[in-house]
């Protein structure tokens, strides 16, 4: 009985924890947009959260080539990015980014669409060229 409770509790509990860094296949086949270009600007800011904080990262790319997806033409984009900062009690989960890039990083990023508009695949979104 002990069992069927704790298998039941494991089913039933969402897990949050770090995500492990994806495979170029699971990036490829996860990502909406895919383009290799050259950071030109980056913007952060620190989000003060309930238990804890994040830093948000705003960053400006130039588009060189667009692998999948279709951008309607638009050869500079902004995408969003966070880093987990801290959290407080034990918490565990989600991380963000593990490397955010730093200005005039070029490489290949795996994007997806959302509310705020092109985000970074998490965690390991991009790779440096």
């Amino acid at each position: 009985m002990r069992r069927i409770f704790l298998a039941l509790f494991l089913l039933l509990t969402p897990a949050f924890a770090a995500l492990p860094p994806q495979s170029p296949e699971e990036l490829a086949k996860g990502a909406q947009f895919i383009v290799k270009g050259e950071v030109l600007k980056i913007e952060s800011q620190r989000k003060l959260l309930s238990n804890g904080y994040d830093f948000h990262y705003t960053l400006t790319l130039k588009v060189t080539e667009v692998d999948k997806g279709d951008l309607k033409g638009a050869r500079q984009i902004e995408v969003f990015c966070r880093q987990t900062g801290k959290r407080f009690g034990g918490w565990a989960g989600p991380q963000g980014q593990d490397d955010i890039p730093d200005k005039g990083a070029r490489g290949t990023f795996y994007l997806s669409w959302g509310k705020t508009g092109y985000r970074l695949l998490e965690p390991n979104g991009w790779v440096a060229q």
